[in-house]
């Protein structure tokens, strides 16, 4: 799988990448210190799955997603954040997040359990739009 990481925690990327490339060698994990220049890297790459803080400095993660989806790509995106706050899981799904995780809660055994969970949500948005495209008279 290929994924992104959009964080401004140099740290936090450094983390979540090793976890993602423990869960299989071949996994592909590219970053971007902000969403500028995440950008080009979102255009020029098929991405599996897209993590975002929702707290970058340069914007807030439901910005991002939005931005991301007017775009016209379609991936899972998971928000991710250091502290829980029900309006931010809540901003993160209405501006087009898969779903919501906090980091402390990401480790290698709930990983594979976020983005199977996000991957599932993605393929049943996708086919409930597809039935509701089908239905149009």
């Amino acid at each position: 799988m290929r994924f992104l990481i959009i964080d401004d925690d140099y740290e936090d990327i450094t983390i979540l990448r090793r976890l993602l490339t423990s869960l299989s060698r071949s996994n592909v994990v590219d970053s971007s210190l902000g969403y500028q220049p995440a950008k080009a890297m979102i255009k020029n790459n098929q991405y599996d799955l897209i993590f975002i803080d929702f707290f970058l400095t340069e914007e807030t993660g439901d910005h991002v997603v939005q931005m991301i989806r007017e775009n016209g790509f379609r991936m899972p995106i998971i928000c991710i954040s250091d502290s829980f706050e029900s309006s931010v899981e809540k901003l993160s799904r209405c501006s087009g997040a898969t779903s919501f995780a906090l980091k402390r809660t990401i480790d290698e055994e709930t990983l594979p359990i976020f983005i199977a969970n996000a991957m599932k949500a993605a393929q049943e948005a996708a086919s409930w739009t597809t039935q509701k495209i089908q239905n149009v008279p």
